[in-house]
C-alpha cells in the first residue's frame, strides 16, 4: 500500500520521497516513519537533525563574512596568530613566525611595526597573543620566550613576566592572553594545562586547573582561546570563556573565583552544530550575548548563545597551498564594538572579518 504524504498525493514507491522534498525537515520525515522499537534512537537523531536545521536556517542572519583584511602592501600576513581591538577601533595582529606585533587604524591603514627577533625587552619570539587595555598599553604573550610583556602605546617595554618552567609565574608554552575585570590579566599555559592570573601590573596572584592534564571540571588539556563577558546587572557575575582545545570543548568558568559553571561540547570530536574539532580562540558579542568559537580543524566559526545553543556556521574558504595541509588553524577571534569580527586564518596567513548582524 502507499504512503500519503503532506502534498496530497500517494505513490506506491516515492510517497515518502515527495513529502520530504517539500519539506525544510527531511530528516524528521524520515524518523517519523520508524517503528516504536527504535524511538529512543530516532528522538535523539530528531534533536540533533533540529539544532542543525535551526542552526542552516538562521544562517543568514547572525554573521557574514565581508573578507580579508589588508594586512601588507601585497596583501597578506606571515603566520597570524592573535588580533585584539584598540579603544579608537584599529587592531594590533600578533605574527608568530616574523617575531614582532602590527597595528592598524580602523580604514586598515598600517600604524606601527612593534619587535622583532630576540629575548631583550620589547624583542620577541614566535608572539602567540595579544590584549589591549583602555589606556592603549599592549600586552604580548612572547611565547617563544615564555613571558608576557607589558608595551607602551607605541611599543616601549614597560614590564615583564615569566621564565620557562611550571612554577609560579612560569609558563609552558603560554598562548593567549585576557584582560578580566577586577583589574586581573588571565593566560593560557598551554604546556602546563592551566591558566595563570596576574594583574595588570603584571605580578602573580593564582592558578586556575590542576596543572596536569585531564578531562574532568575545571581541568584542562592544552587551553588556548580566552574571552570575558562581563555580566549584566548589579548581580550578575563575569565569566570566563576557555578554549579548551584537545578535549574539544569551551569551559565556563566565573570570575575572579575560577570556579567552573559549565561547559560547552566536550564528547569528543566532532563536526555538528555545538560540537568543536580542536577550539583555539573565543570571541565574546557582549552587545547581543553570543559566543563566538573558532576551531582549529573544520575551518570554521561557530556562533552560538552564551549557554552554548548553536546558531549559526560561517565556513572559511581554502585558499592557495594551505589548503593541501592536512590541519588548517583558524585560532584567534576579537570582537570589536561596531560588531565586526576578527579571526586569525594562521596558515593561509590572512585575517577575516565578519559582520555580526542582529538576530
Amino acid at each position: 500500500m502507499g504512503a500519503s504524504c503532506s502534498c496530497g498525493r500517494t505513490d506506491p514507491v516515492s510517497g515518502l520521497v515527495c513529502h520530504c522534498m517539500l519539506s525544510p525537515d527531511i530528516i524528521s520525515c524520515i524518523l517519523a516513519q520508524l517503528p516504536l522499537d527504535h524511538w529512543e534512537v530516532a528522538r535523539e537523531l530528531h534533536s540533533t537533525w533540529a539544532k542543525a536545521v535551526r542552526c542552516k536556517a538562521r544562517e543568514s542572519t547572525h554573521a557574514r563574512l565581508l573578507g580579508w583584511h589588508p594586512g601588507l602592501s601585497e596583501g597578506t600576513f606571515t603566520w597570524p596568530t592573535c588580533v585584539a581591538s584598540q579603544p579608537d577601533g584599529g587592531i594590533v595582529v600578533s605574527e608568530a613566525w616574523s617575531h614582532r606585533v602590527r597595528v592598524f587604524d580602523r580604514t586598515g591603514r598600517e600604524k606601527a611595526v612593534i619587535g622583532s627577533a630576540g629575548r631583550e625587552p620589547g624583542l620577541m619570539i614566535y608572539p602567540s597573543g595579544v590584549a589591549v587595555d583602555q589606556s592603549g598599553h599592549i600586552f604580548v604573550v612572547d611565547s617563544g620566550n615564555h613571558r608576557v610583556q607589558k608595551l607602551s602605546v607605541h611599543g616601549e617595554a614597560i614590564c615583564s613576566v615569566g621564565s620557562a618552567g611550571s612554577g609560579d609565574g612560569q609558563f609552558g608554552n603560554p598562548k593567549t592572553i585576557v584582560l578580566a575585570s577586577n583589574n586581573l590579566v588571565v593566560i593560557s599555559d598551554a604546556g602546563n594545562h592551566r591558566l595563570t592570573v596576574f594583574d595588570k601590573e603584571l605580578r602573580w596572584q593564582r592558578h586556575i586547573g590542576s596543572g596536569t592534564e585531564g578531562a574532568s571540571d575545571s581541568q584542562f588539556n592544552t587551553p588556548e582561546g580566552l574571552a570575558v563577558w562581563q555580566g549584566r546587572g548589579r548581580f550578575a557575575s563575569p565569566l570566563l570563556f576557555v578554549a579548551d582545545s584537545e578535549n574539544h570543548r569551551v569551559q565556563v568558568l566565573s570570575l575572579p573565583s575560577g570556579k567552573f559553571v559549565r561547559s560547552i561540547g566536550g564528547k569528543g570530536e566532532g563536526s555538528r552544530p555545538g560540537e568543536f574539532a580542536l577550539p583555539g580562540g573565543v570571541a565574546v558579542d557582549a552587545s547581543r550575548e553570543r559566543l563566538l568559537v573558532s576551531e582549529c580543524r573544520g575551518r570554521r566559526v561557530q556562533l552560538l548563545s552564551l549557554r552554548g545553543e548553536p546558531l549559526q556556521l560561517v565556513w572559511l574558504p581554502r585558499s592557495g597551498a594551505a589548503s593541501r595541509l592536512p590541519v588548517l588553524r583558524s585560532v584567534c577571534c576579537s570582537v570589536d564594538e561596531d560588531g565586526r569580527a576578527y579571526v586569525c586564518d594562521f596558515a593561509n596567513h590572512r585575517v577575516a572579518i565578519l559582520r555580526l548582524l542582529e538576530p
